[in-house]
């Protein structure tokens, strides 16, 4: 699945990688402890934020709806 930000996409592919890996050599196996993806997915988080901020502003600045 693509990200919402094209711009963020590489790094929703690195987490999508490191979650899957987690969870099926991990999570599946019964360790439930830490999903050891936690800092790719802030990172990605974060970078969704911004372009919604970033969206957002300009659509505010120029009254586009």
């Amino acid at each position: 699945m693509s990200s919402i930000s094209p711009s963020c996409q590489a790094l929703k592919d690195e987490y999508d990688a490191c979650f899957n890996s987690w969870f099926s050599e991990h999570y599946l196996k019964g360790d439930t402890t830490a999903d050891m993806c936690t800092n790719l997915f802030k990172k990605y988080q974060a970078c969704i934020k911004v372009k919604e901020i970033f969206s957002y502003l300009i659509n505010f600045i120029f009254n586009i709806k």
